[in-house]
């Protein structure tokens, strides 16, 4: 068994969802008498957003310290974090796994070609993340208009990320942008936020979705136990 090394998201709620639901996930493969190897770190996120946006040190001193600690490999606890994956990736001695590579691995097995996206701006527009699913796995990804966009990331920042879940303007926002991939002819709906994960039943949503979060926490269970293909 691999030592899981998680290093928190931008706000508290993430690392604790993603440490419940992979033992949850561990448990139902495994059964309760066997448990995962994890260690957590999370920062004050003052500090972090600091060092988001200013200070690379600060991202590698802290993912550092999961090597540390003893992690055999590391997840991001967001997908906006995996903005930063190439420079964490190159200074650790220990794998960081890609939430993109889970994503596209899936993608792929389902023979899409064309997914819409819903998440943080960074993470519909960046191409660190687009760009990766595009290039390594000949996925062409279609994200909402800039305007809708930004109200998204800012829901995703004030309501979702601290627990308040999806008010009747957001679903309204998720809505018009869903309708709009729609029109585009998207195969299928990325969801690459893990505020996703308690509310997506909520969205209705009529082509097939693909949970980041969910892609992610199965990855991860798999590399632990040595399960990966």
């Amino acid at each position: 068994m691999r030592t899981i090394g998680l290093f928190g998201g931008t706000i508290w709620r993430s690392a604790k969802l993603y440490y419940e639901i992979i033992n949850e996930e561990w448990e139902r493969r495994y059964g309760q008498e066997s448990s995962p190897q994890i260690v957590l770190f999370t920062g004050d996120v003052r500090d972090f957003h600091a060092g988001y946006h200013n200070n690379e040190d600060f991202l590698l001193q802290s993912s550092s310290k999961l090597e540390q600690f003893g992690a055999d490999f590391i997840a991001l606890c967001t997908n906006t974090m995996h903005e930063h994956y190439d420079l964490i990736s190159d200074k650790l001695n220990i794998q960081v796994l890609h939430i993109v590579d889970a994503l596209g691995e899936s993608l792929n097995r389902y023979g899409v070609n064309k997914a819409g996206i819903l998440g943080t701006t960074k993470t519909m527009y960046g191409d660190f993340y687009t760009g990766r699913l595009r290039d390594k796995y000949g996925i062409h990804v279609l994200a909402p208009s800039q305007a809708d966009g930004k109200f998204l990331n800012d829901a995703i920042y004030s309501d979702l990320d601290h627990g308040r879940g999806f008010t009747p303007q957001v679903e309204m926002a998720v809505t018009r942008c869903i309708n709009s991939l729609h029109e585009q002819q998207v195969d299928s709906m990325i969801l690459a936020s893990s505020e996703f994960f308690r509310h997506k039943d909520k969205l209705g949503i009529d082509v097939k979705t693909f949970d980041t979060f969910e892609l992610h926490v199965r990855a991860i269970v798999d590399r632990a136990k040595g399960e990966e293909e």
